[in-house]
């Protein structure tokens, strides 16, 4: 089994950051955003080492451990993605939240209804196949025994969990919601209301769905930042680890994070 840890939050409440820092301890590694990210034809994308992908090693065998398995990947698509259609909205309807709907029972008579659909099913396991070929390469490129998913979605942890070879604890970071809703107002233009409810129902969301799993584990970004060893230690002790204390210095650890 593969030990992963699920970071499952909402955006702006320091899931990189804490990305970075986990992947200094010599036994976790991550890239962050496991999905890749969508980069313009002929745009230049460089990997937190600062090559471009297709000039890192690390993401030159990650290609490599891909095509061994018969997978396609592709730099600006990894095919990691849980994805039906191109379309985001009917996607989100296929394999996320349904519109108004925040049952798991609903969910669930949903999933098993579009995993039986010809081709979605084949699509489905072919993504699967994509996420542990990524996970399976980036633990043995880096000699680790647990790989951080910064995935933020709790759908996306759900997905995860179909997949036998994984062992999946959670993470939930929560930002103080005053923070979290100001950069959802700066960085979204939404006005304080609809910043507020978005950011209320995707914590409903996360809580809802990591119930769901039986390792999980709450930190405040605040205590991240504040007690920055205090919080490491009790993380690493959650997987299992021994706690190795964090210098300052990212550049300690060789880094192959997106996002």
């Amino acid at each position: 089994m593969m030990r992963v840890l699920f970071i499952a939050c909402s955006s702006f409440s320091g899931s990189t950051l804490l990305s970075f820092v986990l992947n200094c301890h010599p036994k976790i590694t991550t890239v962050g955003h496991s999905v890749g990210w969508r980069y313009e034809e002929g745009e230049e994308f460089r990997c937190s080492c600062g090559l471009l992908l297709e000039s890192c090693a690390f993401w030159t065998a990650v290609a490599e451990a891909f095509r061994r398995k018969g997978l396609p990947f592709d730099f600006r698509d990894f095919g990691t993605r849980y994805e039906l259609v191109r379309n985001d909205q009917i996607n989100r309807y296929l394999t996320a939240q349904l519109p108004g709907v925040r049952s798991s029972r609903i969910e669930a008579l949903r999933d098993a209804t579009v995993a039986r659909m010809p081709g979605w099913s084949q699509t489905l396991a072919r993504q699967d196949s994509a996420n542990l070929a990524l996970i399976e390469a980036a633990l043995g490129y880096a000699g680790a025994q647990v790989y951080v998913e910064n995935g933020h979605s709790p759908y996306r942890l759900r997905h995860l969990s179909r997949i036998k070879e994984l062992d999946i604890s959670v993470v939930h970071i929560v930002r103080d919601m005053r923070g979290a809703v100001y950069s959802y107002m700066k960085n979204h233009q939404w006005d304080v209301e609809t910043a507020t409810r978005i950011w209320l129902a995707e914590q409903a969301n996360i809580i809802r769905i990591a119930g769901e799993f039986e390792k999980v584990k709450t930190i405040s970004y605040e205590d991240f930042c504040d007690r920055t060893e205090e919080t490491l230690a009790g993380l690493q002790e959650f997987l299992g680890l021994e706690p190795v204390p964090y210098t300052g210095d990212f550049g300690q650890a060789e880094h192959h994070v997106l996002g």
